[in-house]
């Protein structure tokens, strides 16, 4: 009789295991496709390339790694912008590769001056940065 118990609670547990994990799958194919909608229909109205990045500089405080520069846009419409950070060693090695939003999921207006900053943990501080547009879109 206990053998019966325990095999029909395992039975049980094998089936919500299967329905949890197709649900999870679900869920996961929307986001996706939710994203990429929002994502395209952002990038058709604002591309990168709209996007000016300008009078960046790099310091290093402690064990820390600040980066500071100004965005401006010429799209028709205030979007978030996404930036690439990439900072090398002397020996053009990468030292790490960081992607942010510096105005968080806040849009940023067209054709005003933003100032950016951004900070990395570095014990060695890097000899060179690189700042690349990758993405825009309206929150």
């Amino acid at each position: 009789m206990k053998k019966n118990y325990l095999a029909i609670i395992l039975f049980g547990l094998v089936i919500l295991a299967g329905c949890d994990k197709g649900f999870d799958n679900q869920n996961l194919s929307r986001s996706s496709n939710n994203a990429a909608q929002v994502i395209s229909s952002g990038n058709d109205q604002c591309s990168p390339g709209q996007v000016e990045v300008k009078n960046v500089a790099a310091r290093q405080d402690g064990d820390w790694t600040y980066i500071t520069g100004i965005l401006r846009h010429s799209c028709s419409m205030a979007v978030g912008v996404e930036l690439k950070w990439t900072a090398f060693y002397s020996d053009n090695n990468v030292a790490w590769s960081r992607n942010f939003w510096p105005n968080s999921t806040s849009n940023i207006p067209p054709n005003v001056d933003f100032p950016f900053e951004g900070m990395n943990s570095s014990r060695m501080p890097p000899s060179s940065n690189t700042i690349s547009v990758i993405e825009t879109r309206p929150w």
